[in-house]
């Protein structure tokens, strides 16, 4: 549980702003959250230009507490611009007259968006946040102010709506869990914590298992077992089917049973046993290709299904 704060309404730092016939919007899912727990970024591109347009290849992210200066927001290795192209597919242009989507999502390494890195969005408050996507480069950005950077964005600059972030304080479980975790990080906590923190994911996951922080990491908890991952996970979808990292839950029981497949034809395992798992990944893949809300997550489901039937019509392993 989590304990709502006040929002306050500002105006927006940077206007919302076009170059060369694109405008941008995006939205947050979800939009309220607790510290050190990503959200996903829904991203919109327009073009209302007659010809194909540019992507920009970069983003960077405004920060805006509600009482506090703007700031950039750092993400992994303290960048300050990131590069989007992991997230856009290979597309590099959006055709005239028309729209691109996309998502910057909370994945399975909990690590995205990395602009959670930064402790400082990760302090319970309200933040403003306003993405610019651009060819600029971060390093030009290092002695630039926020207020500033009208004056030095390029031509194939845009400049997003604003989008309103509230996280939480910590309440009940939650609260003994963030503890553990600002004294695991002397106070400094983001979203990195989770790359490297096998010990402090299993306590959360013994302690404190009725916590939203133990929803997120069993996609991460190391357990003694590949059935008792999937267990956990399968636990955590019973229990919130639509929670904000179902798409990935799902895929990655898909991959967990496509490993248990993998070890059982290595061990000459029955045929039965070997169409079990590859069932189960098969339809694990196909769920999330039919229901993700998240294009990442389609496409990456997409590439294990391919991958595994290939792999399965090799086998000579039939699966519908």
């Amino acid at each position: 549980m989590s304990k709502r704060v006040v929002l306050t309404i500002l105006s927006m730092l940077l206007p919302v702003l076009g170059h060369a016939g694109l405008s941008v919007q995006f939205t947050l899912s979800p939009a309220h959250t607790l510290p050190a727990l990503p959200v996903s970024f829904h991203v919109t591109v327009t073009n209302s230009d007659p010809v194909a347009r540019p992507l920009p290849p970069g983003a960077i992210l405004i920060m805006t507490p509600a009482a506090g200066e703007p700031a950039f927001a750092l993400a992994y290795n303290s960048s300050i611009a990131e590069n989007i192209a992991g997230w856009t597919e290979g597309v590099t242009s959006v055709g005239p007259h028309s729209q691109y989507t996309f998502d910057i999502p909370v994945d399975g390494t909990l690590g995205n968006p990395s602009w959670f890195y930064d402790a400082r969005l990760n302090r319970p408050g309200d933040y403003r946040l306003q993405l610019v996507l651009s060819d600029l480069p971060g390093e030009k950005l290092r002695n630039i102010k926020p207020t500033a950077l009208a004056s030095v964005l390029t031509p194939n600059s845009v400049v997003s709506n604003e989008a309103m972030l509230t996280v939480d304080t910590p309440v009940g479980e939650d609260a003994a869990v963030w503890q553990l975790i600002q004294g695991e990080t002397h106070q400094r906590a983001g979203a990195g914590i989770w790359l490297n923190s096998g010990d402090l994911m299993r306590r959360i996951w013994t302690a404190h298992r009725a916590s939203t922080y133990a929803q997120y990491i069993a996609l991460r908890v190391p357990l003694d077992s590949v059935e008792q991952q999937i267990k956990a996970i399968q636990d955590v979808l019973a229990a919130s089917p639509n929670g904000p990292l179902a798409d990935w839950q799902q895929l990655q029981i898909g991959e967990l049973e496509h490993h248990l497949y993998g070890d059982a034809h290595g061990h000459g395992r029955d045929a039965a046993i070997l169409a079990q798992h590859a069932q189960r990944a098969v339809a694990a893949y196909r769920a999330v290709i039919k229901t993700a809300h998240s294009t990442k997550a389609r496409s990456v489901a997409q590439q294990k299904l391919d991958d595994i039937l290939d792999e399965l019509g090799d086998d000579g392993i039939d699966v519908k």
